[in-house]
């Protein structure tokens, strides 16, 4: 199982260097803010969601503040924190990113179940990870299609704010 998910991890880390000039962990972190109603986390929040140490995921932001995806700033009630914020050319990035990126992750995994594994892989899934995890919307999920999308990181991208 483990070759299997290295084989997986390793073709979406290609497919998204290849098709979006991002690493695997720099999509994970825009998606991740995306999904935040003011596009915005704290940087321990955005580490422990992205499977980062703080150290790494400082080194990540800075790239994506050179590029123009992600913003930082001091957090505004407490100082003592900072913020990661999701620019408007990151999200403009994340959404052209997207399609590719679940097109692949469909293909290479979702595809490969029939509905009553897609069943029993969210009955796993869903047995204590959410410790591993971080924070899960899995009760806003309806079916099991969706919840293995949303646990595999292939949350649909919020429209756009008004």
């Amino acid at each position: 199982m483990a070759s299997v998910m290295h084989k997986v991890s390793w073709a979406l880390e290609c497919q998204l260097e290849r098709d979006s000039d991002l690493s695997f962990v720099e999509y994970h972190a825009l998606a991740r803010l995306s999904e935040e109603r003011d596009r915005s986390l704290r940087m321990s929040e955005l580490a422990v969601l992205t499977n980062s140490s703080l150290s790494r995921l400082s080194h990540l932001v800075t790239r994506l503040e050179k590029w123009g995806l992600v913003r930082r700033e001091r957090g505004r009630s407490d100082g003592r924190f900072t913020i990661a914020t999701l620019t408007k050319a990151g999200y403009a990035k994340l959404v052209a990113s997207a399609p590719a990126h679940v097109a692949a992750v469909r293909q290479l995994v979702i595809d490969e179940f029939s509905p009553t594994e897609l069943d029993q892989l969210r009955e796993y899934l869903s047995l204590g990870s959410t410790p591993l995890r971080g924070r899960s919307r899995s009760s806003d999920i309806g079916s099991s299609r969706e919840f293995v999308e949303h646990r595999a990181g292939l949350t649909k991208v919020p429209a756009p704010a008004a």
